[in-house]
């Protein structure tokens, strides 16, 4: 099941201490506000280089944060 940038811009705002504004992201990430919008509002599905982006702008969280894996996945080889 496809996560909303909603759904992770939530479980960002649980972990991080900053809280950012649509406008500044959006910014940050060379996108539109309303663009942005569409993605929090699940509009869009959120691309692997849109949520590498997100990771740049929150840099103290880390994509498998903010997808809500857990650390002791087992990894295949």
């Amino acid at each position: 099941e496809a996560l909303s940038l909603f759904h992770i811009i939530r479980k960002i705002q649980s972990i991080s201490y900053t809280e950012l504004t649509q406008r500044y992201v959006a910014y940050k990430i060379n996108s539109s506000q309303a663009s942005y919008a569409n993605y929090e509002n699940a509009r869009y599905l959120i691309s692997t280089s849109f949520l590498y982006n997100l990771s740049e702008v929150y840099d103290d969280l880390s994509i498998d944060k903010m997808l809500g894996r857990k650390k002791d996945r087992k990894t295949v080889v």
